[in-house]
């Protein structure tokens, strides 16, 4: 009986040392950030390349395109969730862009926000003022990524 409760007390002992040894480090690894549960090891990115921050341009029609990275941009809108694959929401002039977990990653106005599988939408029309153009990538089912990917430009449009 005494055998069975060391090798009782040493399997405890054991599986909390390897529960605990990830956290416990004082390497970078261990203090970086989780990889997005969406897109396994690798940095997930979506940056604006087609507007320059604080970049005058003139009234009418904008393109926003964006450079993804590690995420497969698929045409399978509203479909289950697959790691790695989704669309991109582009917005227009919101405060913020909806990056509630499980929740749709769009806004109550549907004239702010563009759901496409396409890495470029054209705004029409876009009248003269200062303009925040957004995108996140998000998953098949229209839920941001964990941690979301977002990015956003701010541009004076004459």
């Amino acid at each position: 009986m005494r055998k069975r409760r060391w090798s009782w007390s040493l399997a405890l002992a054991l599986a909390a040392a390897v529960w605990l040894a990830p956290g416990c480090g004082g390497d970078d690894e261990a203090n970086s950030p989780a990889p997005d549960a969406t897109g396994g090891d690798e940095q997930i990115t979506a940056e604006i390349t087609s507007l320059e921050a604080g970049a005058t341009l003139e009234a009418g029609d904008i393109e926003v395109s964006v450079d993804v990275v590690n995420f497969e941009v698929v045409d399978k809108l509203g479909q289950e969730l697959v790691a790695g694959e989704g669309h991109i929401h582009y917005y227009i002039d919101v405060a913020e862009i909806p990056t509630t977990p499980g929740q749709p990653a769009v806004t109550k106005d549907d004239t702010t926000y563009h759901v496409d599988a396409t890495t470029s939408y054209t705004w029409q029309g876009v009248r003269p003022g200062t303009h925040t153009f957004g995108v996140q990538l998000v998953n098949n089912e229209h839920t941001p990524l964990e941690p979301p990917v977002t990015d956003e430009v701010t541009v004076t449009i004459e």
